[in-house]
Order: C-alpha cells, then sequence, then structure tokens
C-alpha cells in the first residue's frame, strides 16, 4: 500500500521511500488540508480570549462570583452592584458596571 492511500488521497504505485520524505508529504497535506476552504483552525472572527469570556458568561462557569462560590473558591456569591448572584445573565444584561 502506497503512503498516499493511507493517508486517505489516490493510491499510487508503490515505492520506497526515506522516511523523511513521507513526514514532508503528510505534513504537506494537512497543510493543504488545514488551509482549504471551509477548514482550518479560524471558526470565527472573534478573538480566543473573547470566545473564552463568551463561553464564560453562556455557561456560568468562569471567574464570576457566583461560580467561584458553587465551588468553594468565594466567600460572597454576591455581586458588587448588589445582586444577591453574580452569574453571566446578571453580567450581561442588568449590571450596571458593565
Amino acid at each position: 500500500m502506497a503512503f498516499e492511500a493511507f493517508l486517505g488521497r489516490q493510491p499510487v504505485p508503490y515505492r520506497r521511500l526515506p522516511m523523511k520524505q513521507i513526514r514532508a508529504y503528510s505534513r504537506a497535506t494537512r497543510r493543504e488540508d488545514r488551509i482549504a476552504k471551509g477548514l482550518g483552525f479560524r471558526r470565527s472572527d472573534w478573538h480566543r480570549k473573547a470566545l473564552s469570556a463568551y463561553t464564560s458568561l453562556r455557561t456560568d462557569r468562569g471567574p464570576q462570583k457566583g461560580w467561584l462560590h458553587r465551588i468553594g473558591g468565594a466567600d460572597d456569591p454576591s455581586c458588587t452592584c448588589g445582586y444577591p448572584t453574580e452569574d453571566g445573565s446578571h453580567i450581561t444584561f442588568t449590571c450596571p458596571r458593565f
């Protein structure tokens, strides 16, 4: 079996190649797949830190005092604005600080 068939490419006649060439071919095909239309690392135009903050607000798991209180990281779950629980929906929609 040729290494192209093993990697999911069209098979070519078998020939012996040094491992260095096989690795180079494998890297090149993975690079082509990464930059192909619809594929790649970036699924969004948002920055990685913005996506992390958004995810923590949506899931109520992150640096909010409500979550930290549930896992034992904070003594009080209340927000500094006086709301009883600092969670993602409060921070997003009603907190005057943000």
